[in-house]
């Protein structure tokens, strides 16, 4: 206490987070905390410094003197696990809309009269074994479909019993980690990557290899080289986490090579394999994988509506039994009501209509996204055209810095997702991850010209 005087400057997060060699987002955090209790102000565009309207006294003496440093475990409530968790900031996931937070599906022409009408019809008949409690795997008719869906659309081979549906994909990571590694062991992942499934990972325990992504995806090379680091390989093949490119046929080939010979597992995200845009949609690497290395993850997060709460996981047949029993210890079982909606919803088609609708929707919101940058952004930022999915990765060109741009653009209400925070290497490349599935043209204009607006004045 008192160290640093009222009205210092502190280092940038980036400088910190070089020095005490952690992660920036985690160094981004404790700054946040720190503002929040009225220690630091934050000025954009200046910096953070230690708030003058400290009282250095009362603070002593609400205290009072210590005579030694404490050991963690005589002034820490939680464990060291615990204190990790805390400090790595979680995943949150947005529960508003504001222009351009990613991964947020069009809610506006979600067809809710067909699904209060599904809703409606199965309390009226059959209210009592829906409200009770659950199987762990699944309701059997959400399994049936979602296999049959699966098998048709996405060339996956399974049969029902190997569905474990759960509460969404982030817990499917988690069960994942937990069932087939020990703490301390590695992992590969893509860099830059799913910053969800990076904190799963990290959260049990888990020491996270990146491997390298180019236009082909996940360079499968880098693996090659260090077969046996890891036994376990996280993956997002259609549309590559944040990037948008899609794996090759041939790295997909290498990819399962490896974990035939070397007896890995890969984890393939499919998390928004209903929306591509170009060409055929490639298959699902678990369809290739005839030795059943390959644990698939789907959500319906992205293709319904985020409250819905359904992931699900098609497993090898092997591990069907352990990854339901470690569910239990999560939470029990999924809800049955929204199961049983769901699975009739997607009996009946609306599900396929739905989609269909939304791949239209989205290409046309993808297409104005990518015209309206050309057209207002060109001399900030560049961008690769995504083949599907629901955002857009952003690279910023020399001047530009991330952390103002991301500052001064939320005082006008545009929300921009740091893209340097996705790799897990020191290799970053600064840019921003931009949301467009669930704005419509006039508004993804007006975000860019309020962009362009601030990022002018900054030149």
């Amino acid at each position: 206490m008192g160290k640093i005087s009222a009205g210092e400057r502190l280092p940038s997060t980036r400088t910190l987070a070089t020095e005490t060699k952690v992660s920036r987002e985690t160094v981004e955090n404790v700054y946040a905390q720190l503002e929040s209790e009225g220690y630091v102000i934050r000025k954009v565009g200046s910096g953070t410094y230690v708030s003058t309207e400290i009282n250095p006294k009362l603070i002593s003496k609400s205290l009072g003197k210590q005579q030694t440093e404490p050991k963690i475990w005589q002034h820490s409530p939680i464990s060291l696990r615990g204190n990790e968790v805390l400090l790595s900031g979680g995943v949150r996931d947005q529960n508003y809309v504001r222009t351009f937070i990613p991964g947020i599906p069009e809610l506006r022409d979600f067809p809710i009269d067909k699904w209060q009408r599904i809703s409606k019809s199965l309390l009226k008949t059959n209210s009592e074994k829906l409200l009770t409690y659950g199987d762990a795997q699944g309701y059997a008719p959400l399994m049936e479909s979602i296999s049959k869906y699966v098998s048709l659309k996405r060339g996956v081979k399974c049969n029902p019993s190997q569905i474990l549906v759960l509460t969404s994909s982030q817990q499917a990571l988690a069960l994942a980690a937990m069932v087939l590694l020990d703490a301390g062991d590695s992992i590969f992942m893509e860099d830059p990557g799913y910053h969800g499934a990076r904190r799963a990972f990290e959260c049990q325990g888990l020491k996270v290899n990146p491997v390298s992504v180019d236009k082909e995806g996940i360079v499968v090379d880098e693996i090659l080289q260090r077969p046996n680091l890891s036994k376990v390989c996280y993956t997002t093949p259609s549309h590559q986490y944040p990037t948008g490119v899609t794996m090759s046929i041939n790295r997909r080939i290498e990819l399962i090579r490896w974990a035939q010979k070397y007896g890995g597992w890969i984890i393939e995200d499919d998390y928004d394999s209903e929306f591509h845009f170009e060409g055929q949609a490639m298959s699902a690497i678990q369809g290739l994988d005839n030795m059943h290395r390959t644990i698939y993850l789907g959500t319906f997060s992205k293709s319904l509506f985020p409250g819905i709460r359904i992931g699900y996981m098609v497993l090898p047949e092997t591990l069907v039994r352990p990854f339901t029993v470690a569910r239990t210890l999560f939470d029990g079982h999924s809800s049955t009501l929204n199961q049983a909606i769901l699975s009739i919803f997607i009996n009946e088609g609306f599900f396929a209509s739905h989609v269909r609708r939304m791949k239209s929707l989205y290409l046309s919101r993808r297409d104005a996204m990518v015209y309206y940058l050309s057209k207002e952004l060109p001399e900030f930022c560049s961008f690769t055209l995504p083949r599907g999915g629901m955002q857009i990765a952003t690279y910023l060109h020399e001047g530009f810095t991330e952390e103002n741009t991301v500052t001064a653009a939320l005082t006008q209400g545009v929300e921009l997702s740091a893209l340097s925070k996705l790799y897990i290497s020191p290799n970053q490349v600064h840019g921003w991850l931009l949301g467009y599935a669930a704005y419509t043209p006039n508004e993804i204009e007006s975000g860019m010209l309020r962009l362009k607006s601030i990022f002018s004045k900054s030149k």
